[in-house]
């Protein structure tokens, strides 16, 4: 399916911005919502017995309402897709009214399609806020409701979550590894003195020390193994991070093998839906219902099948196959009570009233909030001149979900003479749910999507053993700097000081530079000044690359003023912001009617919040880094340090 372009980069940032504040939106609610009674699939009435033509002018969106219409069907797929498009290009050719009437005449001939519903939502939103949130409600009732949308939510917000903190903690551990460099390089530059000269000997520790990140094994592995030889230097912050990444790596191809099963909605040869999920704005076909009767001898004790057989026969007009699939479905499920609705509908088409009074009680009995029976018992009620209960039965419907009823009374004003239809209730989302968790992994899900095995870290159990080896091997070289020949940092400022190099004043440890700074001083006083003049001059050394760098990169800023916690905060903002800018591909894929059409459109939304990441880093940093600088602060061990030095006669 060709790319499409949004309207004008304004709308675009627009749409981008509606996607983010609904993945924050719904992202809390339809979880909550997955047990809730989902809306009506449909309303329509069955296949009529001639099938009317398709309209002449392929063009008159009016006249594809009316054939959907006549034709019984809840959605035409291709042609909601092709107005959009044509809405799309309207829009952007400046015609305002007649790109928003073809993008609403989307929604309508297909309601489960997202993008037009997006593509309204990013018009609206910089026009008419009352419109746009009238849109946002719709996304987050759909997303409420329909379990193919839903399931695209929860795999898009688990892979981009797991990938956001993966590359937010990563990036965190390579500056901490960049800081704690020394540690581990000096460590390297004191053991090959022994062998090779002293330029060679720091040419050898520097590519000691790089070789494992450019040795094809990426980025996370080396990184693991150079925090784990400086573990003895690192601070809790640190260490904490280390250990963060350590556990992502662990967990990542163990976690990410086991949700395989989350792919089983999206390939309909598998069971246990064989590719029912979506059958509830399917359009009916004979084909698709022979598929499904095939695969109900196939498989007979599974209930998706046949209350999808049902489901298909009834929109075909095949009355009595109907009601014999929901019965065989009753049986394997005998609390759910949207079986007993839709049999109390065919017993109502069939003039059977008593038998459909009884269905539309005992669906109400199994889901007493569910509005649906209450308002097909409404209009049974009506039918029957029995209009005191017909009205106490609605109001309660309307009390348990007024939207519902308001829905199904405007769609009978549409055909105006005809009787109300009643309300087939498909499957709400929690079944679904409930039958993917409980699904078994099996020996074909052990391994991840194609998509993630360019992840060297998600390769599976092999790589499970090549992390541990790596950070028993960090561990090991720190235990081994440790004892052999341990690194420090200097008491002024902070550079790294082995046994062999450094100069001891009483309990503390000096470098070179800082070494002979004291022994220029004569007084107490004046050594202060000397110390405090030689660590103002190391830190204005690498103060203009640290601005640099925390102007560029997010998370940098309050890293260099030793902000950890923030620091990786900043990064999860940033990280999440680059990923949604570069329009990173989902795990799966999906049909276009859930997921976006343009995924790889660039997402300028989500660069504004990389930039407002970085600009918080940079603020970040200057901010802390003056109060420092402003109260200059003299190390404690400074003091000792120079307490005792003899004061001039």
């Amino acid at each position: 399916m060709p790319k499409r372009r949004t309207p004008s980069w304004l709308s675009s940032a627009g749409r981008m911005l509606a996607v983010s504040l609904l993945t924050c939106a719904v992202g809390g609610a339809f979880v909550p919502a997955i047990g809730d009674a989902a809306r009506p699939a449909s309303t329509t009435t069955a296949r009529p017995a001639e099938t009317p033509a398709p309209p002449e002018n392929r063009n008159d969106l009016q006249a594809w309402l009316d054939y959907q219409r006549a034709l019984g069907s809840p959605s035409l797929p291709a042609v909601a897709q092709m107005f959009y498009r044509s809405g799309v290009e309207t829009l952007r050719a400046g015609a305002q009214e007649d790109g928003v009437r073809m993008l609403r005449g989307a929604c309508q001939l297909d309601p489960t399609f997202v993008a037009p519903r997006l593509a309204l939502l990013a018009h609206f939103g910089t026009r008419d806020i009352s419109q746009s949130l009238m849109e946002l409600a719709r996304i987050a009732d759909l997303a409420k409701s329909h379990f193919p949308y839903q399931h695209y939510l929860v795999i898009q917000l688990a892979y981009h979550g797991a990938l956001v903190v993966f590359l937010a903690t990563l990036l965190a551990a390579l500056y901490v590894a960049w800081l704690r460099r020394e540690t581990v390089r000096h460590a390297y530059d004191e053991f090959l003195q022994q062998f090779l000269s002293l330029r060679l000997a720091k040419v050898g520790s520097w590519a000691l020390l790089v070789v494992p990140f450019v040795s094809g094994m990426g980025l996370a592995l080396p990184t693991t193994f150079t925090l784990g030889a400086a573990w003895p230097s690192l601070r809790k912050s640190e260490r904490a991070i280390f250990l963060l990444l350590l556990l992502i790596l662990v967990t990542l191809p163990l976690a990410y093998a086991s949700v395989a099963p989350l792919c089983i909605p999206d390939h309909p040869q598998r069971g246990p839906f064989y590719g029912t999920v979506d059958l509830a704005s399917t359009p009916y076909t004979p084909e698709r219902l022979t598929q499904l009767r095939a695969l109900v001898d196939a498989h007979p004790e599974n209930p998706f099948l046949h209350y999808s057989t049902a489901w298909m026969a009834y929109r075909g007009g095949d009355y009595d196959l109907a009601r014999g699939e929901f019965e065989h479905a009753g049986k394997l499920w005998p609390n759910e009570p949207r079986i007993p609705n839709n049999l109390g509908n065919l017993a109502e088409m069939a003039g059977r009233n008593d038998e459909a009074e009884k269905y539309y009680r005992q669906a109400a009995a199994l889901e007493p909030s569910w509005a649906m029976p209450h308002y097909n018992l409404g209009q049974l009620y009506t039918r029957e001149f029995r209009y005191a209960q017909a009205s106490e039965e609605l109001a309660r419907a309307a009390s348990f979900d007024f939207d519902l009823v308001r829905n199904l009374q405007a769609e009978a004003q549409v055909r105006p003479g005809d009787p109300l239809p009643p309300a087939w209730g498909w499957l709400k989302p929690r079944t679904f749910w409930d039958a993917l968790v409980r699904e078994p992994v099996t020996k074909d899900d052990a391994g991840v999507p194609e998509i993630w095995r360019g992840w060297l870290e998600v390769r599976g159990t092999p790589m499970l053993w090549l992390t541990a080896l790596c950070a028993l091997l960090g561990f090991g070289l720190g235990l081994l700097i440790r004892v052999k020949l341990p690194v420090r940092t200097c008491s002024n400022c902070e550079g790294p000081v082995c046994r062999r190099c450094a100069a001891r004043r009483r309990d503390q440890v000096f470098c070179a530079g800082c070494s002979a700074s004291l022994r220029e001083a004569s007084t107490p006083e004046f050594a202060r000044l000397l110390l405090a003049r030689r660590r103002r001059t190391e830190r204005r050394a690498s103060a203009r690359w640290r601005t640099g760098f925390s102007t560029i990169l997010p998370g940098l800023g309050p890293l260099f003023v030793n902000r950890l916690g923030l620091a990786w905060a900043l990064l999860l903002v940033g990280m999440a912001g680059l990923t949604s800018f570069i329009g990173v591909p989902g795990p799966f894929p999906y049909d276009p009617r859930v997921g976006p059409l343009a995924s790889l459109q660039l997402n300028w939304g989500g660069l504004v919040v990389f930039v407002l990441a970085a600009g918080l880093s940079l603020l970040t940093y200057l901010v802390l880094r003056g109060a420092d600088k402003m109260r200059e602060i003299e190390p404690d061990s400074v003091k000792r340090a120079v307490a005792r030095l003899p004061r001039a006669a």
